[in-house]
């Protein structure tokens, strides 16, 4: 909707005692816009619409933008250009705000408006003019928490993961605000325009040299290729933001063509036949943890997901569809968007009816719609148990049972490595939710170590060899045989001394005579024996 009328005083002021009066036009303000006040349905339908605009011939460009927000009573009046870049209606449109009443008054409006017009018809933008010159001072500082209070609001919006925007907040207070580039200024402290690609690779230098003090923990650590890789996504993030905001020029990201650092990838793989005396253990015999955590760890072996995921669960999650005959638990995949309509970050996981029993032994509190509560006030207002308490019970258990500690992390990783070779790669995905080839292969399996292969692996490739033997054999019509029916020996032959004997370690051989006779080391045997140890005792 659009009117014709002469911007003054006396129009913003009916207009404003129109809109503070309950969105009524009042008889001036009808008479003003050329409204019939006389007709109710005309008169009523001035504010009956989300927006209107009032233009005054004698300033052809400018207009008054009226946006009414009927559900919550709110209205904004705003000065507004309309014009064309290059003179012409084939340059680039141009629809800008440049304030806003009654923060500008009529007479500063059409003062501001003087000035922006010559200025296109220079040929200029003064609005991208404007923000060029004001971002040559914006630095980092001034905008990150600024863009950090965007990423707050998507969370409200539900376009954004918490946990992602939490991480964001840590990264920007624990490494971004406090690194120093090579003269010795802080990073944060450069202007926006003046970041280039080098210098983000020589932050990502300095993190990897300067250390990290944990506050929580006190003490100080290195950062890893995980922990530098989300600063550096964080950043890149920030100048697409500011890209949208006008503070940078178009497509002059800083943080492009940067290759990821290596993270490294977990060793330390369990297998199933230690896995499995180990929750035997945990859930039967071990009662220095509660029920809660025991079974919290043992369901991270059943479902294959990770150790977040399991403690995040709710009671909704679990749903028996007697209909269907279905039962499933559901879990909330990490990700950095919050879950859409689509279930895009869910995945199911099958209940068999033990699992299912054992659940719903679980005691449930009050308020706390968690199925591995917590009655203690976290830090974090988070009222499940936390991933330490799990990873503490995993360490005292392999201390009682004398086995190499492992996290509740790397139970996830002998999963995959397990069922990779024993089930395939897509039997792997219906397990875990892992959608991505590259991330099962560079952070989950493993194959060899120490010259040693892994158990599942050597089982499947031992089973495949075999069954092409066989088949291999059965296209030749003589099958391979040894000559003369001799075996060839592979052992390698023993090295000769002078004399021709066979050439021995006689201080191994000795360290071992003792170890095995005496059950101490060389040094010990010798010092129990200069005190006459040996003698006593015969």
């Amino acid at each position: 909707m659009q009117y014709n009328a002469t911007i003054n005083k006396e129009l913003l002021l009916k207009l404003n005692q129109s809109i503070n009066g309950g969105l009524k036009a009042n008889k001036t303000l009808c008479k003003l816009l050329g409204v019939n006040y006389e007709n109710l349905q005309e008169r009523s339908g001035v504010f009956l619409v989300p927006s209107f605009i009032i233009k005054d011939r004698a300033f052809p460009k400018l207009r008054l933008d009226v946006k009414i927000n009927h559900n919550k009573q709110s209205s904004e009046v705003n000065w507004k250009y309309f014009d064309y870049v290059g003179r012409t209606k084939k340059g680039r449109r141009v629809r800008e705000i440049f304030g806003s009443y009654p923060a500008m008054n009529v007479e500063s409006a059409i003062t501001l408006y003087a000035t922006i017009s010559l200025s296109f018809s220079n040929g200029v933008n003064w609005f991208e003019a404007v923000r060029d010159k004001a971002s040559q001072t914006q630095t980092i500082a001034q905008q990150f928490p600024k863009w950090l209070l965007h990423r707050k609001q998507e969370v409200k919006d539900g376009q954004l993961d918490e946990m992602t925007y939490s991480n964001d907040l840590g990264r920007w207070k624990n490494h971004i605000s406090t690194i120093a580039m090579s003269n010795g200024k802080l990073f944060a402290e450069r202007s926006l325009r003046s970041v280039k690609r080098t210098d983000v690779i020589k932050i990502i230098e300095n993190l990897k040299q300067a250390k990290c003090y944990d506050k929580k923990k006190k003490r100080f650590y290195s950062r890893g290729g995980s922990v530098i890789n989300g600063i550096v996504a964080n950043i890149k993030s920030f100048f697409e933001w500011c890209d949208d905001q006008g503070f940078v020029e178009e497509n002059t990201n800083p943080v492009y063509r940067i290759s990821k650092q290596a993270t490294g990838t977990r060793d330390r793989v369990v297998p199933y036949s230690e896995l499995g005396p180990f929750m035997d253990y945990l859930l039967n015999d071990y009662t220095k943890a509660s029920e809660r955590i025991r079974l919290a760890i043992y369901l991270t072996w059943f479902s294959g997901q990770r150790v977040g995921e399991v403690l995040q669960l709710k009671w909704d999650n679990v749903i028996i569809n007697e209909i269907k005959n279905q039962q499933v638990i559901f879990f909330k995949k990490k990700g950095r968007r919050s879950n859409d309509s689509k279930g895009k970050n869910i995945h199911p996981v099958y209940l068999p009816d033990n699992i299912l029993k054992i659940l719903k032994s679980i005691p449930r509190m009050d308020d706390n719609p968690y199925i591995f509560w917590t009655s203690r006030n976290r830090r974090s207002k988070k009222q499940y148990i936390s991933s330490g308490n799990l990873n503490d019970t995993i360490n005292k258990v392999c201390v009682e049972l004398g086995m190499e500690r492992f996290t509740p992390h790397d139970i996830k990783k002998s999963i995959i490595t397990n069922d990779d070779s024993k089930y395939g790669r897509a039997a792997v995905k219906m397990t875990t939710g892992n959608k991505s080839d590259r991330v099962i292969e560079d952070h989950y399996l493993w194959a060899i170590k120490n010259n040693e292969v892994e158990e599942g692996l050597y089982e499947a490739m031992k089973d495949h060899t075999e069954i092409r033997y066989e088949e291999m054999d059965s296209h030749m019509e003589r099958p391979i045989q040894p000559k003369n029916n001799k075996v060839v020996n592979l052992i390698p032959k023993q090295t000769y001394n002078r004399n021709g004997g066979p050439k021995l370690d006689r201080h191994k051989t000795f360290e071992e005579t003792i170890k095995r006779k005496y059950g101490v080391s060389k040094s010990v045997y010798y010092r129990r024996k200069k005190d006459g140890y040996y003698d006593k005792k015969a």
